[in-house]
């Protein structure tokens, strides 16, 4: 449950009595079907989205106000729902955010030079930590995982911008989970998830070659191999047996079937069916690429 008080503290605006909020959510995520949903809704063309039993309540303007509460939603009125909606996500995060001490296997073999945060992280026995690797909070390395030299886990970068030109930060509250065989070598960044958009998660037998960036929320499958170089942008979903070759390029929110494999360079910008070869900046099946080079190199 998310207090009257602690929205109308934090927005400086009044609360409907009536308002029932148990979680947040966007209207743009299909995924977000969560109880009693706080969401916000700027354009008239999103009213449709919001009439949903998952949605409770609304940050709205004046301009929608009426037609928010003829769809059965409290709405709470401010001068800019978008950029409040930033302000009570990154507020909420850090009030329920927690630490526990971190908690390291005696049976995994960790380098004297890396650095452990002191909270919220777990290291399984057989885990292999190299020179120069920093834990920051919030991971969890399963057994048998390898973190190769300089690799860095658990940061976190999420900005908004408003109209108005205001920075907003969104405090991620989630984890990095790195399941039993996983590994990632040398000089790679891998960002820890939030509550909104779910953890980073790598299954069992992932492997990531050096340089590669993995962002927030990111989920890959089992058994995928990242070849050097890669970067995959916060909430991606890649599938199992997928292979990334080197300097590939995956955008924010895209998903990737089983069995696909990226060649090398390509930008991924829409989703990806199972089974395909993709090829290209933006990315297409590989054959409708290479036609068309073949056309162009005539």
């Amino acid at each position: 449950m998310i207090p009257r008080e602690f929205l109308s503290d934090l927005l400086g605006v009044e609360i409907p009595e009536d308002l029932d909020v148990e979680s947040l959510g966007h209207i743009g995520f299909t995924e977000h079907d969560r109880p009693k949903m706080l969401v916000f809704c700027e354009s008239e063309k999103y009213l449709d989205s919001i009439d949903n039993e998952s949605v409770s309540a609304v940050l709205t303007n004046n301009e929608l106000v009426d037609k928010v509460r003829d769809l059965g939603k409290v709405p709470v009125v401010v001068d800019d729902p978008r950029d409040a909606f930033q302000v009570v996500r990154d507020a909420w995060a850090r009030k329920i955010y927690l630490e526990e001490p971190s908690s390291v296997s005696s049976g995994a073999d960790i380098h004297p030079s890396a650095v452990i945060s002191n909270y919220n992280v777990q290291i399984e026995e057989g885990a292999v930590i190299e020179p120069n690797v920093t834990i920051l909070n919030d991971v969890k390395i399963g057994k048998g995982v390898f973190i190769g030299a300089g690799t860095v886990l658990g940061t976190a970068f999420d900005l908004k911008i408003s109209k108005q030109g205001n920075i907003s930060r969104n405090f991620h509250d989630g984890r990095v989970m790195l399941e039993e065989g996983v590994e990632i070598h040398s000089n790679c960044t891998v960002d820890k998830g939030n509550s909104f958009h779910g953890d980073t998660i790598l299954r069992r037998n992932v492997k990531v070659s050096h340089q590669c960036y993995i962002g927030h929320s990111t989920q890959i499958d089992t058994a995928t191999f990242v070849m050097a170089n890669v970067s995959i942008a916060g909430g991606a979903k890649i599938g199992k047996s997928v292979v990334i070759d080197p300097g590939a390029r995956i955008c924010s929110f895209v998903n990737v079937g089983d069995r696909v494999r990226i060649t090398t360079g390509s930008v991924v910008a829409y989703d990806v069916e199972e089974g395909e070869r993709i090829t290209g900046n933006f990315a297409v099946p590989h054959e409708v690429f290479m036609n068309e080079y073949r056309e162009r190199t005539k």
